[in-house]
């Protein structure tokens, strides 16, 4: 969701409902996107967070296991990447949650090289990392010696992420992801092959979104 070229409170309301009917867990909105759907007399749809100064978690339970959610606080006005504070923060956050849950999941607006370097240099004990923000999309990627799978959106939503885990991870030490074993990804492209849903076509059929830059 994005704010750019996109100012109709009717289609702020209709992306609400939409993303509200699919039910998602969570999700993961910059303070711009909250602002722009309250001014357009909607909210967020239930479970969803905004991105503030701090780091912000939460456990779900899902099946008997826990699920814990990293959600990467925003960077300082002007900023670039985090601050190595900030990282060391994050990296404190996860080792706490690593604790208390089954499967410990990152989102992340900071952008590509910044999660390189979180991922590289301080070896947070995320298990996935989901990314956003500048940089490239990424499919998927093993990384801290294969203990984190991480992945970036594209932009315009051209795809979606499809991971499935067979088996959660354990807290050996040298526990980590094999591709096709204990984890395998799909990316859906969304194109016209997709079937439409009857009633997202109803809530969205009539907006276009603007021409890429």
């Amino acid at each position: 969701m994005t704010r750019e070229g996109l100012e109709s409170k009717e289609l702020a309301q209709a992306l609400s409902k939409a993303y509200s009917s699919l039910e998602y867990h969570t999700g993961y909105l910059v303070p711009g996107e909250k602002a722009w759907l309250e001014d357009s007399g909607t909210t967020p749809p239930e479970n969803w967070v905004t991105a503030s100064d701090r780091i912000q978690e939460r456990i779900i339970d899902r099946a008997g296991y826990k699920v814990g959610l990293i959600y990467f606080p925003k960077l300082i006005k002007g900023a670039k990447e985090p601050s190595a504070m900030m990282m060391k923060a994050v990296v404190r956050k996860a080792e706490s949650l690593s604790k208390r849950s089954d499967i410990v999941i990152g989102i992340s607006p900071w952008g590509g090289n910044a999660e390189r370097t979180l991922l590289e240099k301080h070896t947070p004990q995320i298990h996935l990392l989901l990314g956003a923000g500048p940089g490239p999309g990424l499919a998927g990627r093993f990384a801290r010696n294969g203990q984190t799978f991480w992945v970036r959106s594209y932009k315009r939503g051209k795809a979606v992420h499809v991971i499935h885990i067979s088996k959660l991870p354990t807290r050996s030490n040298d526990w980590k992801w094999i591709k096709n074993g204990n984890i395998s990804m799909k990316l859906e492209v969304l194109n016209q092959d997709l079937s439409e849903d009857a009633d997202l076509v109803a809530l969205l059929g009539k907006f276009t979104l603007p021409p890429p830059k």
